[in-house]
């Protein structure tokens, strides 16, 4: 898990990286639907992930700065201040904040850091994140969150960036003949060109491009609005399906 989490954060930091070509993922529900049930399970958690450089003066915002903001993120949710625990940390010049909340169906973390990469001609930069994990209990609800992240990080005189994961299992294992077999047709069901693939031990990761929906990563050549995994878990026998755009953004 340790190796997968690895592979996810390097991705995120890939967001940041490349030149994203939307500041939503506008259209991409429906299709991700279409792809989770090609892959032959259900939906059973759904995340959306909201993420802006903050034109702040970075290099000024201490700690407490930082927990004001994550602080006025959470009130925006509607997460009352008992509800949530706020943790600030200090590694070298960069500085982080971190906000959680953790309901039986409900996952809400806000994160402010600044990023100092040190050198004269680099500036320290504010980055704001908003992650709501939940139920699929309801689009309406999931609709909501996702206008409210946006407000949060347009407040702050950001551009929000989102992304969309649904989550699913199947009971048992998968091999990875089935796992690939399964992730092209998910690709088929959503219309979408498969442009990548890596496999690490007991999972298999395909990434592509689907014209269907309005958003995308420019990664070099190449524009990413799709991403697809299938993951083998011995802790519990389940084969989990995440199918997410413009690409995942949670653990898997």
């Amino acid at each position: 898990m340790k190796k997968i989490a690895r592979i996810v954060a390097a991705v995120v930091f890939l967001m940041i990286l490349c030149n994203p070509a939307g500041k939503g993922t506008s259209g991409a529900t429906d299709v991700l639907e279409n792809a989770m049930t090609a892959m032959g399970t259900g939906i059973n958690q759904m995340s959306i992930n909201g993420w802006s450089r903050i034109p702040a003066p970075a290099a000024k915002m201490n700690e407490n700065d930082l927990r004001t903001m994550v602080e006025r993120a959470m009130q925006e949710l509607g997460i009352q201040q008992q509800e949530y625990s706020v943790t600030t940390s200090l590694h070298g010049t960069n500085r982080l904040a971190r906000a959680e909340m953790v309901h039986d169906r409900l996952r809400a973390v806000v994160i402010a850091e600044v990023i100092d990469l040190g050198g004269k001609s680099n500036k320290p930069e504010l980055y704001l994140v908003v992650n709501i994990d939940s139920t699929p209990d309801s689009s309406h609800n999931f609709s909501l969150w996702r206008k409210k992240i946006i407000t949060i990080i347009e407040q702050e005189g950001g551009v929000a960036h989102i992304s969309t994961c649904l989550v699913g299992w199947l009971d048992g294992k998968l091999e990875k003949d089935e796992m690939r077999k399964r992730l092209q047709q998910a690709f088929n069901a959503a219309d979408a060109t498969m442009l990548d693939q890596m496999e690490y031990e007991n999972l298999v990761s395909s990434s592509g491009y689907a014209p269907s929906i309005a958003d995308s990563l420019q990664a070099g050549s190449k524009k990413i609005n799709l991403n697809l995994a299938m993951r083998y878990s011995s802790y519990d026998n389940r084969t989990y399906a995440i199918v997410g755009s413009p690409i995942i953004t949670r653990e898997y």
